[in-house]
């Protein structure tokens, strides 16, 4: 390609591809508000081509959040290194750029969080304060299974196959059940 399109118009390829492949609304956000912020922190210094989007350019972005105060979380700059990685992807599959700027850029460490289990008297306490049944069997449910409340929300009654099993294709990218 001669001309190659400026980071906006890349950018506006980028998004119509995903909305092409039916990407959710929340993950066309995602990667709106992620990528977003990186376009503007290239055009405040002065990048606008492609060419001039290069390693140490995505390098110095992801070190300037990990500077911010008050401190952003190690998933929320992974985030934004992961959109980043698509994006630079993105551009080789579409032949707007050779090799990949994210090529040389190492993830960021991303911080392993162990969340505590509920003690069992956390867990009596949230059932006392189910005003209905129906509110406990979703409670034990959720703590039973693992599914997340947003998946538990989401399901049909066409997800459930017969009384003892549960599909649910709504998760991270697995089948529940």
């Amino acid at each position: 390609m001669d001309a190659k399109p400026t980071l906006q118009d890349a950018y506006e390829l980028f998004a119509l591809d995903c909305e092409s492949r039916g990407f959710t609304k929340r993950t066309l956000q995602f990667y709106r508000d992620r990528l977003g912020l990186f376009l503007r922190f290239l055009v405040e210094r002065n990048v606008s081509t492609l060419d001039g989007m290069t390693h140490t350019v995505i390098r110095a972005y992801l070190a300037n959040l990990q500077k911010r105060e008050p401190a952003l979380s190690s998933a929320y700059i992974h985030s934004h290194a992961r959109a980043i990685r698509a994006f630079c992807n993105f551009l080789v599959r579409e032949e707007l750029l050779d090799v990949s700027p994210f090529a040389k850029v190492k993830m960021p460490r991303l911080e392993k969080k162990v969340l505590p289990a509920l003690s069992s008297e956390e867990v009596h306490t949230i059932l006392r304060a189910c005003e209905y049944e129906r509110d406990k069997a979703i409670v034990l449910f959720l703590l039973d299974s693992g599914v997340r409340a947003a998946e538990l929300c989401a399901l049909n009654a066409g997800d459930v196959e017969d009384v003892t099993r549960l599909r649910c294709d709504r998760g991270r990218g697995e089948r529940i059940g």
